[in-house]
């Protein structure tokens, strides 16, 4: 049926050239969910959401990195957005475990977010 998709061994199947996304431009920054830690990134749920909508994928993210402080693994997502693309459709952010894990006070988080 037209507009349906499904999910076969991880993946996304049915892109639909109709939708919002299709032909976008997304952009992610954030922590190790960003980059894939272990993971290729396009293996990475972002990557699979830009290639089923036929998106310009922009990943920023970096392991163990923290939202506003600087890290052992690189500077803070705060200092890093300004060198994102200035493209961008859609701008996501993702953190929050690094910060926890490194005692960042909510308020700090809060703030930097």
């Amino acid at each position: 049926m037209k507009g349906e998709f499904s999910i076969l061994k991880g993946k996304v199947e049915g892109v639909r050239s109709e939708s919002v996304l299709y032909g976008k431009t997304i952009t992610i920054i954030g922590d190790s969910y960003v980059a894939g830690h272990t993971l290729d990134q396009s293996l990475t749920w972002s990557a699979k959401l830009a290639a089923k909508y036929n998106m310009t994928y922009n990943n920023y993210g970096i392991n163990g990195n923290a939202l506003p402080v600087t890290t052992i693994s690189g500077s803070a997502v705060l200092e890093r957005y300004t060198e994102m693309a200035d493209n961008a459709d859609y701008v996501i952010v993702v953190g929050g475990k690094n910060d926890y894990n490194y005692n960042v006070p909510i308020a700090d988080f809060k703030t930097g977010l």
